[in-house]
């Protein structure tokens, strides 16, 4: 029988707060979405004892990596459970990351295509607390409050990328998705005929607005959703040698230090 290193006694007896795999590539399943299948990037941590050299990734990777893995709140939170108990561990965190493609209708000519948002999913369960995050990455187009007021013809316009972080049991892609683009000066659209480039433009103009009103406007509507969160809005100018950025937090205390760029 081969010897189980990992359950040996470590040289240094100290814990660790999260070992596993990262940056897995892994086919996975979107019930909410359509086309409903993608490639997420994954990384799934347990915590170790001081009394264990290491941890078993085999047994990771087998969770993970077996079958499609299906995005989704309950599914991460039974293998997540599952991992917790299998390695005897205190903590267990599932994180995904994937591309989900929204169909979008040009505004004039009602042209069908389809728009990516990159969507996060992690849980993280021990003893005492479960935490559950959710992020939607998309992008905008933002046209300047300062410009239009200030110009006699024009007003520059951007595009910007929003990042939205809610921390919720609940399944929020699709409105987290609308409440972005309404916020917009206009949202993007993967087809655009001329009749589709003219409503986006002129409709643009009749919608400036900041990065702080966009970042307002998000989180007014996630306020009324009762729900921890974090806005964070990058317009990349088209005029300035720099990227104009705003960012809301609102309740996000115990978050186990995880922020929107982890």
């Amino acid at each position: 029988m081969l010897i189980d290193v990992q359950s040996l006694k470590p040289e240094i007896e100290i814990p660790i707060d999260m070992v596993g795999i990262t940056d897995v590539k892994v086919p996975c399943i979107l019930k909410f979405a359509e086309p409903s299948t993608s490639v997420a990037t994954v990384s799934a941590l347990v915590s170790l004892s001081e009394n264990y050299k290491g941890t078993h990734m085999s047994r990771i990777s087998e969770e993970i990596l077996s079958s499609p893995l299906e995005i989704s709140i309950s599914s991460f939170l039974e293998k997540a459970k599952h991992l917790k108990d299998k390695l005897a561990s205190d903590l267990a965190m599932i994180k995904a990351i994937c591309e989900v493609f929204v169909r979008k209708s040009s505004p004039a000519t009602k042209r069908n295509g389809f728009y990516p948002v990159n969507y996060e999913l992690g849980v993280l369960i021990d003893e005492n607390l479960r935490k559950i995050w959710q992020t939607v990455t998309m992008e905008i187009m933002t046209l300047c409050p300062c410009s239009k007021e200030i110009s006699k013809y024009n007003a520059h316009n951007q595009r910007a990328r929003v990042i939205v972080r809610v921390y919720s049991d609940m399944d929020l892609f699709h409105s987290i998705v609308k409440i972005v683009d309404e916020a917009a000066s206009s949202p993007l659209f993967p087809i655009l005929k001329r009749p589709d480039e003219k409503v986006v433009t002129e409709s643009s103009y009749e919608k400036p607005n900041f990065v702080e009103d966009i970042a307002r406007l998000i989180a007014s509507k996630l306020e009324n959703l009762n729900v921890k969160f974090t806005v964070e809005v990058k317009s990349f100018e088209s005029i300035h040698p720099y990227n104009a950025f705003c960012k809301i937090i609102r309740d996000c205390k115990n978050t186990n230090g995880l922020s929107s760029s982890t």
